[in-house]
């Protein structure tokens, strides 16, 4: 299974890693704001909570294929 790493970047400027399957952003039709994120499959760095209006910046950082061990 793929994986990507999803950069959260907050506005008090703490940025963290989430390592997961899949990724994705909803948007408030009226503001733009990004009003909910949500994701699957997780296996690093899982926010427990997560405070979308603190939220500056979302990036995919890269994809990388899990290594069969």
């Amino acid at each position: 299974m793929l994986k990507q790493n999803i950069r959260i970047i907050l506005k008090n400027g703490i940025e963290f890693v989430v390592t997961c399957e899949k990724a994705a952003c909803s948007y408030d039709k009226l503001s733009g704001e990004m009003s909910r994120f949500k994701y699957e499959g997780a296996t690093q760095n899982i926010p427990l909570y997560l405070d979308v209006t603190q939220v500056v910046a979302v990036l995919q950082e890269k994809i990388e294929a899990e290594e069969d061990t």
